[in-house]
C-alpha cells in the first residue's frame, strides 16, 4: 500500500512520531512518504501576522493517509485545520490520525484536537482507521507511540 504521512510539526515532536510510523510501515512492506505542510511563519505558536502555505501536500497519490498535528491552544493547530479545510475529497481513503501535545492528559486539548481532525477528514469522505493522542510530557509517551504503531501496522497489513 502507498501511504502518505501528512504532518504539520512546529517543534519536531509530530515529525518524530511520523518517522517512527514510517519505519514500522516500511518494514511491513508498505511504500511510505512523509510530507510536511509548510507555512511562511517561523514561530507558529506566536503567530500574529497573517501566514500562507509554502507547501500543501497532494494527497491524491496515496492509497491511505496518516495525518499528524500538534495541539495548539487546546485545539487542532490552525495550520492543520486550514490545510484539511482546503482538501477537496479523500474518496473513501482510509486514514489514521494522531496529535502530539505537551500536557500530560488527553482531555487537556488532545481529545478535542483529534476529534476536530477526524471530523474534518471524514467530511472529505475519508474513512477513519484509528487515532492516537501522544502526551509529550508524560512518562507514558513511548508506550503511547508504540501502541499506536503496533495497531497501525496490524490494521493496515490486513488491507
Amino acid at each position: 500500500m502507498n501511504v502518505g504521512i501528512i504532518i504539520w510539526s512546529a517543534t519536531g515532536n509530530t515529525l518524530l512520531v511520523a518517522q517512527i510510523f514510517k519505519a514500522a510501515l516500511s518494514a511491513a512492506g508498505h511504500m511510505v512518504t512523509i510530507e510536511q505542510i509548510g507555512i511562511n511563519s517561523a514561530e507558529p505558536a506566536r503567530r500574529t501576522d497573517p501566514w500562507n502555505f509554502t507547501n500543501q501536500p497532494d494527497v491524491t497519490a496515496y492509497d491511505a493517509l496518516i495525518f499528524g498535528s500538534p495541539v495548539e491552544a487546546f485545539s487542532l493547530s490552525a495550520v492543520t485545520l486550514r490545510f484539511l479545510q482546503n482538501l477537496k475529497t479523500l474518496s473513501g481513503k482510509p486514514f489514521f490520525s494522531y496529535v502530539t501535545q505537551y500536557f500530560p492528559k488527553p482531555w487537556m486539548g488532545g481529545t478535542n484536537a483529534i476529534n476536530q481532525l477526524k471530523k474534518l477528514v471524514e467530511e472529505q469522505d475519508g474513512i477513519s482507521c484509528g487515532s492516537a493522542v501522544i502526551n509529550w510530557s508524560s512518562k507514558k509517551r513511548v508506550l503511547q507511540i508504540e501502541t499506536a504503531k503496533i495497531n497501525l501496522v496490524k490494521d493496515w497489513s490486513r488491507e
